[in-house]
């Protein structure tokens, strides 16, 4: 059986994000829209507190994907989700301003 190289690098980072009692907050939303747009891919646990907004830990993954634009379900193992966003879709900062 193959494994994506996707999924095997989505093994190796480590659990950026925790998503607490307060659930998918505007806060956590904005934070993990910027690391997607550094790294790439992030690691989101969920923690017993957010379990216990949701009957299932599905209905929890499908919230946080519906929430998050361009970006893709890599892993979901136990209670931590890899999301990846691919490079063409990230989005590029500028350094600095046009002087126009």
């Amino acid at each position: 059986m193959r494994v994506s190289r996707r999924k095997l690098k989505a093994r190796e980072p480590k659990v950026t994000l925790q998503i607490g009692k307060s659930g998918l907050s505007e806060g956590f939303l904005r934070e993990l829209d910027r690391q997607l747009d550094e790294a790439g891919l992030v690691k989101v646990r969920f923690l017993r507190s957010a379990r216990l907004l949701y009957e299932y830990k599905d209905q929890l993954l499908q919230d946080l994907l519906s929430k998050v634009r361009d970006a893709e379900l890599v892993d979901f193992r136990g209670f931590t989700a890899t999301l990846y966003r691919p490079r063409e879709k990230r989005r590029r900062k500028t350094l600095y301003r046009n002087s126009t």
